[in-house]
């Protein structure tokens, strides 16, 4: 696999911030290939022919760990302030996309290296933003950005954009400026993904915003692992009545499932007060909990997956419904079913006594996770 742009037209984020330190703070540049987190309209209110038409926030994994702030005129919102970026949507695109490399061809010989990879948990790198000023090139951008090619989530490669420096660091896209979809099998991609495998594995410094990789279980693992099938479960915890340590449970093979007693300390995602969507990822028509559970036992801790029926029956509200309350109403605190759910979450936090469940190993791609397999019950 050969490079599709000669590197003496190709710049990334590092090169812009070298140059700043340069004292160039206003330049032209060739060619960039990163991946779309986000895609941000200029107000309507606001808009006029002297105006930007919109922003597009963009990473490729070099620079410093740090998400710019939005070009002068965008509102910077206290949602925005907040929100993970890169999204957790970015995340999950860039560590499946790896996923696939490493599952065709095992490392990077393809594109002249022999590093192994593996799909990254969170990222590095600098978020900064595009100006679009076109009014045609935006247009582009919206009816291309309803189908698969121009959106959040998607690599591009943007050509002859100017860099200025202010307030925030921004690529301006002028008349001469071309933006064009990238597929995710091109050198400049894989590449990107490898320079980021890189200084993963050199102790760089993780962007503070980034979003965290979800764990979920494929539903083949699910539904081809005898450990969490019910009739197993059954079978297999009427034999192990025994009370068991989480020292055991770490140290059982995972074809055990053990009954543990232990203390619950917190949890790693913990919502706004009154809410739960923060627990809950949509996919499409597919909603599910994300919850993890800090488990301690003495002197040992250990992190428990909570999956999506357990979390349902510990919440008393589903995924789905959190997330359609939620959207009914501006405040989910207004949510009676919300509040309910949240206010058992607290309760169980607060929980101050030894509580009991069964608790099973999962090993998935040569990692090993503790799973939650029941509500936990004090005693």
């Amino acid at each position: 696999m050969r490079p599709n742009v000669h590197p003496k037209y190709s710049f990334t984020n590092a090169d812009i911030e070298q140059r700043e330190s340069n004292g160039e703070h206003e330049s032209d540049h060739g060619d960039l290939t990163a991946i779309i987190c986000d895609i941000i309209p200029y107000p309507s209110d606001k808009i006029s022919p002297k105006s930007p038409k919109g922003l597009l926030r963009v990473w490729d994994g070099t620079g410093i760990p740090r998400s710019e702030t939005l070009s002068s005129g965008f509102p910077v919102t206290p949602e925005w302030l907040t929100q993970e970026e890169p999204s957790r949507h970015t995340v999950t695109v860039i560590s499946t996309i790896v996923s696939k490399i490493v599952e065709r061809h095992g490392d990077f010989k393809h594109i002249g290296t022999n590093d192994d990879i593996e799909a990254p948990q969170c990222l590095c790198g600098r978020v900064v933003n595009v100006v679009i000023w076109e009014a045609k090139q935006w247009s582009f951008i919206n009816k291309a950005g309803s189908s698969t090619y121009v959106q959040a989530g998607k690599f591009i490669r943007i050509q002859n954009a100017a860099v200025k420096s202010d307030d925030a660091l921004s690529l301006h896209a002028h008349s001469n400026t071309m933006i064009t979809p990238v597929p995710d099998s091109t050198f400049e991609v894989q590449s990107l993904l490898r320079n980021h495998h890189l200084r993963v594995q050199g102790n760089h410094p993780f962007n503070a915003r980034s979003a965290l990789l979800p764990l979920v279980l494929p539903n083949r693992v699910i539904k081809g692992n005898p450990l969490i099938s019910n009739d197993f479960a059954r079978q297999h915890l009427a034999s192990e009545s025994e009370t068991r340590t989480l020292l055991d449970c770490i140290l059982s093979p995972p074809t055990l499932r053990c009954k543990v007693r232990f203390y619950i300390q917190d949890i790693r995602n913990k919502p706004d007060v009154g809410s739960l969507s923060e627990l809950v990822i949509s996919n499409k028509h597919t909603f599910y909990y994300q919850l993890f559970v800090q488990a301690r036992d003495g002197d040992i801790d250990l992190d428990l997956l909570v999956p999506d029926r357990v979390a349902e029956n510990m919440l008393g509200i589903t995924a789905r419904e959190v997330v359609k309350e939620s959207g009914e109403s501006p405040d989910s605190n207004n949510s009676s079913a919300i509040r309910a759910g949240y206010e058992r979450l607290v309760t169980l936090l607060q929980t101050n006594e030894a509580v009991e469940a069964p608790i099973w190993t999962v090993v998935w791609n040569e990692r090993t996770y503790f799973v939650l397999g029941d509500e936990p019950v004090a005693i």
